[in-house]
């Protein structure tokens, strides 16, 4: 029978008194999360964790650990409500948006080199 897989990995530093970490698909999170966060740095840390960033013990990282768990967790789920409005626009209003050199940046450089004879 395997052994259960853990939820992540701490392992200290030979070269220095700093640990590091890596997340694994037990954990609960997808597996290009656990990707980005291996052998990751306590520095790393969101802003929001930062009072987990310098872990003086095992047991301080390993708690580190679990709060970033909670907190990409929950990341995640607020990401899977977050949608991008839609906006029904018609063929002729995206070109009059594509050319207007009041609304497009690309034509107002274009005309302005135009003027200024490609200066």
């Amino acid at each position: 029978m395997p052994r259960p897989q853990r939820l992540f990995t701490v392992t200290r530093r030979a070269d220095s008194k700093t640990f590091q970490f890596t997340l694994n698909p037990a954990s609960g999170l997808p597996d290009k999360v656990c990707r980005d966060w291996q052998r990751a740095s306590f520095q790393k840390f969101p802003a929001s964790l930062a009072m987990h960033r310098l872990p003086k013990s095992k047991a301080e990282a390993e708690a580190g650990i679990y709060a970033l768990i909670q907190h990409l967790k929950e990341e995640l789920a607020a990401g899977a409500t977050r949608r991008i409005p839609t906006e029904d626009i018609t063929a002729g209003a995206w070109l009059e948006k594509l050319t207007s050199l009041e609304r497009n940046p690309r034509s107002a450089l274009v005309a302005a080199k135009a003027t200024t004879g490609g200066v």
